[in-house]
């Protein structure tokens, strides 16, 4: 059976110049011989392009550019949408290769947690060693708050 891995990760692959964990795993999964694709899902500048060793890299705009919008990557209705093309596009390996596709999900940050509720997932790997919840100024205010409880919903999910 093959499978097509989709990476749930914080930015384009390039964005930090550096190699995470993540970039490993994706790296690891295309090598896979049962591996007909791995999909880097990320925040970024919108649109789909295939990076250098064949990882496909699936860009979803945010709301809005400023850094203070960045909490509607944990909500669905800002999602929803923009993510129908990424399902359409998984269904139609699905039917090329007759169901014989095992569909996983690798969650390496919180985010877009409304692709719980898209295709039907063989497999959902939450694999996040951070406290997305948590602010990094440690401050306190309503508006980190605010954010800290919708990561919170999305981490729960």
């Amino acid at each position: 059976m093959r499978s097509v891995h989709v990476v749930v990760a914080t930015a384009e692959w390039d964005h930090d110049r550096l190699r995470y964990r993540r970039h490993r795993l994706a790296e690891f999964l295309r090598d896979q011989p049962d591996t007909e694709q791995v999909i880097w899902l990320c925040p970024g500048a919108g649109g789909e392009q295939t990076l250098a060793g064949g990882i496909v890299q699936w860009a979803v705009k945010d709301l809005l550019p400023p850094k203070a919008f960045r909490f509607a990557r944990y909500v669905d209705v800002f999602h929803r949408r923009k993510l129908a093309p990424l399902v359409r596009r998984l269904r139609a390996v699905q039917g090329s290769l007759q169901g014989s596709v095992r569909l996983v999900v690798w969650f390496t940050f919180p985010g877009f947690p409304v692709l719980l509720d898209l295709p039907v997932w063989d497999r959902v790997v939450y694999d996040c060693s951070d406290l997305w919840s948590a602010p990094l100024s440690g401050e306190q205010s309503v508006v980190t708050r605010a954010r800290r409880r919708v990561i919170a919903r999305a981490e729960a999910r």
